[in-house]
């Protein structure tokens, strides 16, 4: 049975959400059976990949933070091989413009990376040209864009 939803108002209640996760754990206890039998490949879709040695550094995590190490495609795939993990699709996390070339460098250099969704703000002078260059670029997906960095997607 597959379930609809559908979310009229621009932001949504607690009831809503609490309903959404219970259908979620619904569809996971149903579907637990089928994924203990499943042997094809496995493509995590949203990965993190960053290097605080860079020159300009990283926006996040912050120096205190216990995550605050390179985090790179060999330290990915050293700890999900085990987990049956062939492909990943890495996410920009951070809102520096030039950090989407970075990460294009990085996803380019390793085969078992399919792909990269950026990060740009659409409000931005820059949006369009930067756009249209990783448009230019098959590894590129799309866009990551979220109320994060002081960003508000009602305004």
């Amino acid at each position: 049975m597959r379930a609809r939803y559908r979310i009229s108002e621009k932001r949504i209640g607690f009831e809503e959400v609490s309903l959404l996760l219970i259908s979620f754990n619904d569809f996971l206890g149903a579907h637990y059976q089928m994924s203990q039998n499943y042997i094809g490949p496995i493509l995590d879709s949203h990965i993190h990949l960053f290097d605080p040695n860079r020159p300009d550094g990283i926006p996040w995590p912050n120096p205190s933070d216990s995550i605050y190490s390179p985090h790179l495609p060999p330290d990915y795939w050293r700890i999900s091989e085990r987990h049956g993990i062939t492909a990943a699709i890495a996410v920009e996390a951070s809102p520096w413009v030039a950090d989407n070339r970075w990460l294009l460098d990085v996803v380019k250099a390793d085969p078992q990376l399919s792909g990269f969704i950026g990060n740009l703000d659409p409000a931005t002078k820059e949006f369009r040209r930067e756009l249209e260059w990783l448009v230019a670029e098959p590894k590129f997906l799309g866009l990551r864009y979220g109320n994060l960095w002081g960003r508000d997607l009602l305004l």
